[in-house]
C-alpha cells in the first residue's frame, strides 16, 4: 500500500511539474509581450514637428552645441552652424525644442534657422513612462548632432538631431 501511495506521489508530481511549466512560459510571454520594446536598447524614431520660436518666456533651460564651421568660403554668409536643445515648462508639463542657428563672419549675426518640436507624448509612450509629461533635463553634449539626458529617473541619448526624426535609446554609461 506504502509503494502504491509512494509510487502515486511521485505521479502526481510529476504530472504538475509538467502542466506548469506551460504556465510559467506563457506567463514570461505575457510579460515580455506587455513590456515596451524600447527597453531593449533597439534605437527609437521620434518624429519632430516644426515650430515657431515665441515660446521664450517659457525656457527653463538652454544648451548649444558645439559650432560646427564651414572652411570652404570666407565671403559666405553663413560661416557655421549649431544646434540648441531648448526645455520649457507651462504649468507642469514640458516641451522640448531642437533649433539650428547659423553664424556669420567671426560668429556674428546669430540667427534661429529652424525650429522642431519633439514629440515627448511618443518617447513616453515607447519607452513605458506613464504619468505626465515632465522630469526632461538635458546632461551634456556627445557631439554637435547628440546628447546625453534626463528623463524622470533614466538616462538617454538622443542623436541624429538635424533630422525631421530624431533617434532615442537607453544611455549606457561607460
Amino acid at each position: 500500500m506504502i509503494e502504491k501511495e509512494l509510487s502515486f506521489d511521485v505521479i502526481a508530481k510529476y504530472v504538475m511539474a509538467k502542466s506548469m511549466k506551460p504556465t510559467f512560459n506563457l506567463l514570461v510571454f505575457l510579460f515580455l509581450a506587455i513590456m515596451p520594446s524600447a527597453a531593449f536598447a533597439e534605437p527609437v524614431v521620434i518624429k519632430t514637428t516644426p515650430a515657431n520660436t515665441n515660446y521664450y518666456p517659457w525656457i527653463v533651460q538652454l544648451s548649444q552645441s558645439p559650432i560646427d564651421w564651414f572652411a570652404s568660403d570666407v565671403n559666405a554668409k553663413v560661416q557655421g552652424k549649431a544646434y540648441r536643445v531648448v526645455i520649457l515648462i507651462e504649468d507642469i508639463y514640458n516641451s522640448v525644442f531642437i533649433e539650428q542657428v547659423t553664424f556669420g563672419t567671426e560668429g556674428c549675426c546669430k540667427k534661429v534657422t529652424n525650429a522642431r518640436m519633439v514629440d515627448l507624448k511618443t518617447f513616453s509612450a515607447k519607452f513605458g513612462f506613464t504619468d505626465e509629461i515632465n522630469g526632461f533635463r538635458f546632461m551634456r553634449w556627445i557631439s554637435p548632432t547628440s546628447f546625453i539626458f534626463r528623463y524622470k529617473d533614466r538616462l538617454f541619448v538622443m542623436t541624429a538631431i538635424d533630422s525631421p526624426e530624431v533617434k532615442v535609446e537607453p544611455y549606457a554609461d561607460d
